[in-house]
């Protein structure tokens, strides 16, 4: 066996040890054997511990140091146990005490390191390449973006946003609008008192613009937010003054009362059954609701073409020190922290899958048929591990 220190060369494996500069090392080293390697990746920051071969256990160049603590503690009691085993028995007996004894200092360190290992994923969550393309590969998947520019888009018979604490989306359709107020004959500001209406609340007390109306917009609901941001920031009369339409719909708390009330607004306003409708929504929720408003509207004679507009791709990347940041592609406005943001993705499959337990029509009914790829499916597994191996 050969421990290799990481300060050493990137070469198989060289002489060093965690327990560095204790007495008795070598015995340390004969009893362990040809049954650990530990060396350092070539190219890598991780420490990799192998068992005859076989992968045990990785771990960062920081990690190491805490590990060398915990051999030389277990170290020193080895010592302490194979002095009085020697000092009591001879012959064949003491060569039998020794195999066995080897074999129990083996099982038992290797016990230790997959706790310490434990203890260490217990409190971060290793990223790598593979992780951030899974996760890149949901985002692509769950924004279903079927319009990357709003801006250049024909006009539609309506656009619908639903409130969300991603105020980009938003800010990026009214400038629109403003530009092009023939884009769409009825603008829809869709949601009502959620679950997440206080993140709308907070994203605008944290916008460096918008934060001089938070608290004119506490306990209003997210449609009225919209329209209060519309009203304070932009232009409403360059949106209508060809003929656009701004309706609220105040009443949503869900993906599901968005397109039906909306539908319903939409309805009593005269748009029944636009030929196409533009839906804006989160990227993390775009591909549900999208299913949410061909639901709504399967039941007309003349079909609706709902469209996604994400507005933006979330992206993740790799920093420097191999933590998951956000991408230069995502939009430079605030979004939510990393573990919400995979939260949120992970949380959408399972809603999506057309089963007993989803939101499709062999499930619960709320949503039209959504195909959920098998690479889609193997991509959201992998990460379930991951996740599951950091609680």
């Amino acid at each position: 066996m050969v421990l290799a220190d990481v300060g050493a060369s990137d070469q198989s494996c060289v002489g060093g040890c965690f327990a560095a500069g204790l007495s008795g090392y070598a015995h340390f080293e004969q009893l362990m054997g040809p049954y650990f390697c530990l060396r350092q990746e070539i190219k890598s920051s991780n420490v990799v511990i192998r068992l005859k071969g076989t992968l045990l256990l990785t771990t960062s160049r920081s990690q190491l140091e805490e590990r060398k603590t915990v051999i030389a503690l277990f170290y020193k009691e080895l010592v302490i146990l194979r002095s009085l085993v020697r000092s009591r028995v001879r012959g064949f007996f003491f060569y039998l005490c020794h195999v066995f004894l080897r074999h129990i200092i083996n099982l038992a360190l290797l016990l230790i390191l997959l706790a310490h290992d434990e203890l260490l994923r217990s409190n971060t969550m290793t990223a790598n390449s593979s992780m951030v393309a899974d996760i890149n590969l949901l985002s692509e998947f769950l924004s279903d973006n079927q319009l990357p520019d709003l801006s250049t888009t024909s006009p539609v018979g309506c656009i619908v946003i639903c409130a969300s604490a991603v105020l980009h989306s938003a800010e990026v359709l009214f400038k629109t609008l403003q530009q092009r107020p023939s884009l769409t004959k009825a603008l829809v500001l869709c949601g009502g008192i959620g679950h997440s209406t206080e993140l709308l609340y907070d994203a605008v007390k944290s916008h460096p613009v918008y934060s001089r109306i938070a608290d004119e917009i506490q306990g209003l609901p997210e449609a009225k937010v919209l329209e209060r941001i519309l009203d304070e920031f932009f232009d409403r009369s360059l949106i209508i003054k060809e003929g656009c339409q701004i309706l609220l719909e105040p009443r949503s708390t869900n993906c599901g009362q968005n397109a039906s009330f909306s539908r319903t607004v939409l309805d009593e306003a005269g748009f029944q059954a636009p030929a196409t409708c533009i839906i804006i929504q989160d990227p993390t929720m775009m591909l549900r609701t999208k299913a949410s408003f061909e639901k709504a509207y399967e039941s007309t004679q003349t079909p609706v073409s709902v469209i996604s507009c994400p507005v933006f791709v979330p992206q993740v990347q790799l920093s420097r020190n191999g933590a998951i940041e956000y991408s230069d592609m995502s939009p430079p406005s605030e979004l939510w922290s990393q573990s919400r943001f995979l939260e949120l993705i992970m949380g959408e499959i399972p809603r999506l899958r057309d089963d007993k337990d989803g939101y499709g029509p062999q499930g619960r009914g709320f949503i039209a048929h959504v195909d959920v790829p098998r690479h889609i499916e193997a991509a959201w597994s992998r990460l379930q591990v991951v996740a599951q191996s950091s609680r």
